[in-house]
């Protein structure tokens, strides 16, 4: 546990305390990785939940078994992940695919190609690099 002392300021690994203000607060750039890490992580999940119920037999009976309530999970988690990416300028492509495949989902065929792009699309967003 090192102690610096820089310009009325004593750092303390990520806590920073100022004299001046007398405030107490972590670094920003810590904050920043841990949104984008939680953007990923949402598009991640989402993209292999697209996947698994894209699954040709599997998928169309747990939906509509389920009385079709997975679309509507996947639509919410997929609002969820699109305001997390375009809050940490992240590819929001998916998110947006994600929200038509849950809407018109319950199509079977077109349901289920859907899904397979969806999980493709937001598998292949997490691993670029921001937008902007």
């Amino acid at each position: 546990m090192g102690y610096n002392v820089k310009m009325h300021r004593i750092t303390i690994k990520n806590v920073r305390f100022s004299r001046k203000s007398g405030m107490i607060r972590e670094k920003e750039s810590k904050e920043k990785v841990d949104k984008m890490v939680l953007s990923q992580i949402m598009q991640l999940l989402t993209g292999v939940f697209e996947g698994l119920l894209g699954i040709p037999l599997f998928g169309g009976i747990y939906i509509i078994g389920s009385g079709y309530t997975p679309l509507f999970v996947m639509l919410v988690l997929h609002i969820i992940t699109l305001v997390l990416a375009s809050r940490d300028r992240r590819w929001i492509a998916g998110s947006v695919l994600g929200i038509i495949t849950s809407i018109i989902g319950f199509i079977p065929i077109v349901g289920m190609v859907l899904h397979w792009l969806t999980s493709i699309v937001l598998i292949i967003s997490v691993f670029q690099s921001r937008r902007y």
